[in-house]
């Protein structure tokens, strides 16, 4: 038996056709030659399972591969048409997450700054905040006055607290924030004059610093990676509605032309594929240190969707290619 599988395993070029014929013939080996129950043999059966899972690994290199294609090859708009599966959501998917793995490593950054910031300045400050109640402008502290607030590693003043009405201004003092019994003074530099916002709008209001000092205390330490997933999630949304969009437009102008005959699927798998230049341009510029614009960003990304999708739609005339001149194989 294993002389005739080795002479069939000469003829066989896939590696995994090979490891899952070594698997079944190791596993009717074993069966044969300790006549193991058939439990025992079930988990040859899951190791077979997990055999079959490696066919993703071509597939995610046909992916990496289309990624590149997709900025000028004919032939890969016209393999996406005709032979990939699905409505290309998961090659939205696929983008998204190649994005925010590029940025990830930025965003650990971003979130240790803040981790120290907020432990060694922010905390500390917010901490000293007493607790303060305004009820028709008018302003309580719940701590003798004046009060002030301090830097815990200079000492400067940085907040001041005086209901009694012996501190007026913030002129002649450290401090960038004054709250009087009818007032708030707010200055963003020493020297400039400071901006006075009259209270009596404010009907009532309880401030008490603590319960967000304690929830930055708890929530503070992934709070910018939190932020950076609902961001990567709101990205996926956004590109999903730009494909749609541009789907719709394709299906407009195949009406008009009627020379095209695509389905529905087949034009989303063309935008969804349409948008890889746009998403690798912005991606490109992020990496460089020179971040787009959001709205600018959105903008370049319809535009680029829109036009690339009408070249795979021109790369899918009749008579335009071949069945035989695709690329990839696989389920978006």
């Amino acid at each position: 038996m294993l002389r005739g599988w080795r002479r069939s395993s000469r003829r066989t070029t896939s590696p995994i056709r090979i490891s899952r014929q070594v698997a079944f013939n190791s596993a009717l080996h074993y069966r044969l030659k300790f006549r193991a129950p058939p439990r025992k043999f079930a988990k040859f059966a899951q190791y077979r399972k997990l055999l079959r899972t490696l066919v993703i690994l071509p597939k995610m290199r046909r992916l990496f591969r289309t990624l590149v294609l997709s900025f000028f090859s004919a032939n890969c708009y016209r393999d996406v048409a005709r032979r990939w599966r699905g409505c290309g959501f998961a090659y939205l998917a696929f983008i998204t997450a190649i994005f925010a793995a590029v940025l990830l490593p930025r965003a650990v950054s971003v979130q240790h700054d803040f981790d120290t910031v907020t432990h060694g300045v922010f905390l500390p400050i917010l901490r000293q905040i007493p607790r303060f109640r305004i009820e028709q402008g008018r302003v309580s502290v719940f701590a003798p006055m004046p009060y002030s607030v301090t830097e815990p590693a200079s000492g400067a003043e940085v907040m001041v607290f005086d209901t009694t009405g012996k501190i007026n201004t913030l002129v002649g003092r450290t401090a960038c924030v004054l709250v009087t019994g009818r007032a708030l003074q707010i200055r963003l530099d020493p020297g400039e004059r400071p901006r006075e916002l009259d209270l009596s709008f404010v009907s009532d209001f309880d401030g008490d610093p603590e319960p967000l000092a304690v929830w930055l205390e708890k929530r503070g330490s992934y709070f910018i990676l939190f932020g950076f997933f609902v961001a990567t999630v709101f990205s996926l949304f956004s590109l999903t509605i730009i494909a749609a969009s541009s789907a719709t437009l394709g299906l407009i102008l195949m009406e008009i032309s009627s020379r095209i005959d695509l389905s529905l699927t087949a034009t989303t798998r063309l935008a969804a594929v349409a948008t890889t230049p746009s998403r690798l341009l912005i991606l490109a510029f992020e990496v460089a240190g020179y971040p787009l614009p959001i709205i600018f960003g959105w903008f370049l990304t319809a535009m680029l969707t829109t036009g690339y999708l009408c070249f795979g739609l021109w790369a899918n005339l009749p008579g335009r290619g071949s069945d035989q001149s695709a690329e990839t194989d696989i389920v978006p």
